[in-house]
């Protein structure tokens, strides 16, 4: 990565990182990195928040038991999780690039999900924070509510990235670039309603 390309371009100036990355976007060293970090933190957030959850029915040992087997495995889904939804959604946008004459390579989409996916490394620190803040305490309704609504302007920023992304990646035009993530938009918040 160069200086005509940051990683604070991302986040900032999404237009001109993407302009400037030109061919380089093909490489997906960096968007792996981020999806990696994503993963991490989100096995963190996996193996905290498994280990509060209520247990209903089950009490004192057997309950805290039960809770230290349950936190690997939540953990670990939860990092494999990132990486299928990385490749999935990948897929998925790439096809709806293509129909649109998107001329884009599987691999510029990969990356460009990948770059968009920065904002979610920044919202999972702070849900993190959250978290602990609150002793894990999920049941709190002033912790459940902040992560939601950070979620919700962090998922927008990804969206203003992944709008620049496939603009210069699959050379699109603006209308087409905006119905892709339009449809990114629609999909994730009737995810978060229904998840």
């Amino acid at each position: 990565m160069d200086s005509d390309a940051s990683l604070i371009d991302i986040l900032t100036a999404p237009d001109r990182f993407f302009r400037s990355l030109g061919e380089r976007i093909e490489n997906i060293k960096v968007p792996g990195l981020i999806i990696f970090i994503t993963a991490l933190l989100a096995a963190m957030t996996g193996y905290l928040a498994a280990g509060a959850v209520p247990m209903t029915g089950i009490s004192g040992a057997d309950a805290e038991a039960f809770k230290t087997l349950i936190a690997p495995f939540a953990a670990v889904f939860a990092f494999i999780a990132v990486f299928i939804g990385w490749g999935l959604q990948s897929l998925v946008l790439h096809v709806i690039a293509k129909v649109l004459g998107g001329t884009g390579s599987f691999k510029s989409t990969l990356a460009v999900i990948g770059y968009g996916n920065l904002p979610q490394i920044l919202v999972s620190i702070l849900a993190l924070a959250l978290l602990l803040v609150y002793h894990m305490d999920i049941e709190n309704l002033g912790a459940a509510l902040g992560i939601t609504v950070l979620g919700l302007i962090f998922t927008l920023w990804s969206v203003v990235i992944w709008f620049f992304g496939f603009k210069h990646a699959h050379e699109l035009t603006t209308a087409k670039a905006g119905m892709i993530v339009a449809i990114v938009f629609i999909v994730s918040m009737a995810l978060s309603i229904l998840l």
